[in-house]
């Protein structure tokens, strides 16, 4: 699984996102990130700059990649979801 932030185009010009969720992140994304591995990435969704909409796609195409290696070539798998979905419940 990979967490999609968006809204990155709020953050002040030097505030990154592991300043963004710092000490005040809930322990429940916390333990959702921790679980998938940390796969994490912000989106400046209002950009018009094509520099930094190309490289916020690369950065998601490498960590979709990633998930595919380590689920041995198979792009999803239901598992994690499963896990999530019921820890989100309890």
């Amino acid at each position: 699984m990979i967490v999609v932030f968006t809204g990155g185009d709020v953050l002040e010009e030097d505030e990154t996102l592991d300043d963004f969720l710092g000490c005040d992140c809930p322990e429940a994304l916390k333990e959702i990130l921790k679980m998938c591995g940390n796969r994490r990435l912000l989106f400046d969704n209002k950009t018009k700059d094509k520099f930094i909409k190309s490289e916020q796609q690369k950065q998601l195409l490498s960590l979709m990649n990633e998930v595919v290696e380590k689920n041995g070539g198979i792009p999803f798998t239901d598992e994690l979801f499963v896990e999530l979905k019921v820890n989100a419940f309890c």
